[in-house]
């Protein structure tokens, strides 16, 4: 299982995070969080059975591209 998110640091900068439950194993520094950014850290992480996810923006087009064949899990916090 793979958790994504994206952490807004201010001014048209985001660190879109990739994390087990032990590692970080991926991070994209961008100025928004879009379909593009989330392409370009999810193509150099091995696609996983499972994502959790809050939904963000360009997220799930990102998904459809680049993990196909992995199910999404909508993050019971948010």
């Amino acid at each position: 299982m793979v958790y994504v998110d994206g952490l807004h640091l201010g001014r048209k900068a985001v660190v879109l995070i990739a994390r087990t439950d032990t590692h970080v194993i991926g991070w994209y520094l961008a100025k928004t969080e879009n379909s593009r950014a989330w392409s370009a850290l999810m193509d150099r992480i091995a696609p996983p059975d499972v994502v959790v996810t809050d939904g963000g923006s360009g997220f799930e087009k990102a998904r459809r591209h680049s993990w196909p064949d992995t199910q999404v899990q909508r993050c019971v916090f948010h």
